[in-house]
């Protein structure tokens, strides 16, 4: 055979896959738009509001790029959700691994209240499973604003998560990391820490995943089931205390948290000596405390001495030991 025909047959081979290569694009992309409205319309068959003001496919021929202007839903339970501008991307090769760019404000609303988070940049990359259930999830954002109705409002400088689950079963165990620096939290009297964490890192494990939704009723059954979080690793810098810990966390019956850790602490002294005051310890007992403590410091993982100290927290008091340094708001479930 010649070299021309072996040049033909190739040029018209490749023009074949080209073609091939095209026609399966645009199918993707309209069964992307159709699979889009069909859930939508499913949804609304549930008595949910789902919508936006416009919606596209394109990116031809490399991704399949999906972008919803004004994207918006709400649940029939009060839960809401509503972002200015979304964008969705994934290869044609492999659609069930896609994206998300959700960067600017977002307005959350449920039936006791509502909440706006803004961010400068915010991008989700997921993975589906053959059920199209979601088997991992990376979160990356900056510049994290958080407020509610209330007048609470957090703030985050840097912002990852992971998200992974161990079966395909929905009530499976889900393995997750956070990472986050720079936390500004409110300023709490009861609270002897600065309204700002520097660095916050935590990985482990929620046993039984989570609850269908967040409302009383559904976390109280999780926690009855055996719902908890089991901490492998936490990392805290959150002035003037520092910290390594594990342990669980898990609910009580009237649905507050609870936490038993095993910790290492850094900075000891001057927590103590605002704990006197603040006027939650005595002078005297802080003093007692700060000479017994760091009798018992060994060194830490980097050399540093760090003091051997079990944290817990029960209806809503935080205890250093025995000793009772803090109490946290109420959590109002839906």
């Amino acid at each position: 055979m010649s070299v021309r025909r072996v040049a033909a047959l190739a040029a018209i081979a490749l023009v074949l896959a080209g073609l091939g290569y095209c026609a399966y694009w645009f199918h993707a992309a309209a069964g992307l738009r159709k699979g889009i409205e069909a859930w939508a319309e499913n949804r609304r068959a549930e008595n949910w509001i789902v919508g936006w003001d416009s919606l596209s496919v394109d990116g031809f021929p490399l991704s399949l790029t999906l972008t919803m202007e004004s994207p918006a839903v709400t649940t029939p339970d009060g839960r809401s959700w509503q972002v200015g501008h979304l964008v969705a991307v994934a290869s044609p090769l492999t659609p069930n691994r896609f994206t998300l760019d959700m960067s600017g404000r977002h307005h959350l609303g449920w039936s006791t209240g509502a909440a706006t988070v803004d961010s400068e940049r915010m991008q989700v990359a997921v993975t589906l499973d053959r059920h199209g259930r979601t088997q991992e999830l990376t979160l990356v954002a900056s510049e994290v604003d958080w407020a509610d109705e209330d007048g609470i409002r957090l703030e985050a400088g840097t912002l990852a998560a992971t998200w992974a689950t161990t079966t395909q079963d929905p009530g499976g165990d889900i393995n997750f990391s956070v990472a986050a620096q720079d936390i500004h939290w409110p300023t709490m009297p009861t609270l002897p820490l600065e309204p700002r964490i520097r660095l916050m890192e935590t990985q482990g494990r929620l046993v039984h995943g989570l609850p269908e939704t967040l409302s009383a009723e559904a976390v109280a059954g999780w926690s009855a089931d055996g719902g908890m979080v089991e901490l492998e690793h936490l990392t805290l810098d959150w002035a003037p205390l520092a910290l390594e810990a594990q342990g669980t966390l898990s609910l009580g019956p009237d649905g507050q948290p609870r936490a038993t850790l095993s910790t290492r602490m850094r900075g000891i002294a001057p927590l103590m000596d605002r704990l006197a005051d603040n006027g939650v310890l005595p002078a005297d007992t802080a003093q007692s405390a700060k000479i017994v403590l760091m009798l018992m410091s060994r060194p830490d993982s980097q050399g540093r001495p760090a003091v051997p100290v079990p944290v817990s927290l029960q209806d809503g008091e935080v205890y250093l030991g025995s000793a009772r340094v803090a109490q946290l708001p109420p959590v109002k479930w839906p």
